[in-house]
């Protein structure tokens, strides 16, 4: 990057009376559906200064002095390259190490430089520095005009008692609380960047306390709900956010208390191809209605390295920590942490989708809120109830006491590859209504240490899960072919792939 030659304004944004007026295009509306469930165990970061990750990118911008970025992730494929920043003082370190997430092409965690003033234009200009305090209770739209090496920065302590829509280009919005009801926050805009913000909303309709529809988007470090009630009843969801648009990277947020999904990704009324590239990474979500994370119509949406715990209500769904319904493409559930739901991951119906796949997630100690040991179609550990022909897989995740194994649900099961599971459960082990096409080189065990497990569920030595498993590696192709990213993470480590989400030393 080159020195930003910055131009200072400011405002300081005294308290003032208003109307609650909706911004232009805030909040989000659709969104029915059942729920699902699933979160992830972090990735390891990557080697390189430059960010060489082919198992994740990530590498972060340099400092003043134009040094060497954070971890990205090692390999054979190049991550982002981390920039240099001189005019702004140096990058804020970048979350790193994400499994099977790519860095972000631009600039777009600069520090923010010291000197501002107190006047909002109506377009933030490259190196423009507004600084927000008081209350705002009347509607705001920040209309960015930042370029690729000198963005704008919108920031300060300001609580936005109103809707709010964040639109244009580069630009860096931080610090800020957003409040509104019926859609606190929009972002319609590209090239931006959420950082260290509060978005909550109080509204229990249909909607979100966040959307967007922009492109190039990166949402990290925030406290996003409450939002709605997270304990009423009924199936009307007001998500923590709902997302759509291109590019986009929500990561290393805390998200909970939400009337709905922590995070959807689309809705039944998009087309998958209006939504593309989507990377939920390093959240933790956690008690909300429905589920942590919830896919719907969309295409090339990476779930990984996640925590997602404690969705046992539902609403009128059934809650499992995460999962993916109607047409969505593409979909990664990558080495996820996944706790305390009424059940682990769950691929609903699908209507004509393909390419869904759960990687090296660890599920434990789920509740079976809604589970029917009878029915394949309630929550398991793991649960497929796609009813069409799609190619799917369940390979190398980790089961540890949860209250189910395994289920699939429909006749479209022959490309359904179930494959180096290590399954503990204190239910049915397994129930298929039609036989997984390929259903091999998976264990099941009392307990964990009778799967010779130690309590970060790696194999120790002497475990019957070493090098016992010789699933055939399309996934992990295919995702290299696509992505450029190698998301096997170093394995095998011996002479074949341990069974489960772990490898053993």
């Amino acid at each position: 990057m080159k020195p930003h030659n910055w131009f200072v304004f400011a405002l300081l944004a005294l308290a003032a009376c208003g109307s609650d007026d909706a911004a232009p295009g805030a909040g989000s509306g659709t969104g029915g559906g059942a729920s699902g469930g699933g979160s992830g165990a972090a990735g390891a970061a990557g080697a390189g200064a430059t960010g060489s990750g082919a198992t994740a990118g990530f590498g972060a911008a340099a400092g003043t002095s134009g040094g060497a970025g954070a971890p990205g992730g090692g390999g054979s494929t190049s991550g982002g390259s981390g920039g240099s920043h001189t005019g702004g003082g140096g990058a804020t370190p970048n979350p790193g190490g994400y499994l099977g997430v790519p860095e972000p092409d631009w600039d777009w965690n600069p520090t923010t430089p010291g000197s501002s003033v107190s006047t909002l234009p109506s377009s933030v200009g490259p190196g423009v520095v507004v600084a927000l305090t008081g209350t705002l209770t009347k509607s705001l739209v920040i209309n960015c005009a930042g370029t690729a090496t000198q963005p704008a920065f919108i920031t300060g302590t300001a609580t936005i008692a109103a809707q709010a829509e964040i639109k244009g280009q580069y630009c860096i919005v931080e610090g800020l609380a957003f409040q509104g009801k019926g859609g606190a926050l929009r972002i319609s805009g590209h090239h931006i960047t959420l950082r260290n913000a509060r978005v909550s909303d109080t509204n229990t309709g249909w909607g979100s306390a966040m959307s967007s529809g922009g492109h190039h988007v990166v949402v990290y470090k925030n406290k996003i709900g409450p939002s709605g009630d997270a304990k009423l009843k009924t199936d009307v969801d007001h998500h923590c956010i709902k997302w759509g648009g291109d590019d986009s990277w929500i990561i290393g947020n805390e998200i909970s208390a939400c009337q709905g999904d922590g995070i959807q990704v689309g809705d039944q009324n998009n087309s998958p191809t209006d939504i593309n590239r989507t990377y939920i990474a390093g959240n933790d979500i956690h008690g909300n209605l429905q589920t942590g994370v919830w896919v719907k119509k969309a295409t090339d949406t990476i779930i990984s390295s996640n925590k997602i715990y404690d969705h046992n209500d539902g609403g009128g769904s059934a809650p499992v920590c995460t999962g993916a319904q109607y047409s969505n493409a593409y979909t990664w559930f990558l080495a996820n942490d996944l706790g305390n739901c009424g059940g682990g991951i769950k691929y609903q119906s699908s209507d004509g989708g393909d390419h869904r796949y759960a990687i090296f997630n660890l599920i434990h100690d789920t509740t079976g809120v809604g589970y029917d040991p009878n029915n394949p179609h309630s929550n398991f550990g793991i649960g497929d109830r796609s009813n069409s022909n799609e190619t799917r897989g369940i390979l190398f995740n980790t089961l540890l006491d949860t209250h189910a194994g395994l289920a699939t649900a429909y006749s479209g099961q022959a490309k359904l590859t179930v494959c180096g599971n290590a399954v503990v459960t204190k239910g049915k082990q397994t129930n298929f209504e039609v036989q997984p096409g390929v259903y091999k080189d998976n264990q099941f065990g009392a307990s964990a240490a009778a799967l010779g497990l130690d309590s970060s569920a790696v194999p120790q030595s002497g475990s019957p899960l070493i090098d016992a498993a010789t699933c055939a590696m399309t996934a992990f192709d295919l995702f290299q072919s696509r992505y450029g990213l190698d998301i096997r993470d170093g394995r095998p480590k011996g002479g074949a792939w341990d069974v489960g989400a772990k490898e053993s030393p």
